[in-house]
């Protein structure tokens, strides 16, 4: 599930610096490692985007 940072901190799994806003992917069992570390939330989860649908084609002809 993709995930964003609302706190910076080092990934030790990762081996980088999660800044915030940050987005990546982890599992469940990560996600809920980081929602509740000893300092805090780090993590909120984001909703995956419905796709959007494409558009009528639409033409710009005078009707006759």
């Amino acid at each position: 599930m993709n995930v964003r940072t609302i706190k910076e901190f080092y990934d030790r799994e990762a081996g980088t610096v999660r800044h915030v806003g940050d987005e990546f992917e982890a599992g469940e069992a990560r996600v809920a490692a980081l929602a509740s570390s000893l300092y805090g939330r780090l993590i909120e989860v984001v909703p995956k985007r419905a796709q959007a649908r494409p558009k009528a084609k639409t033409t710009t002809r005078k009707k006759e």
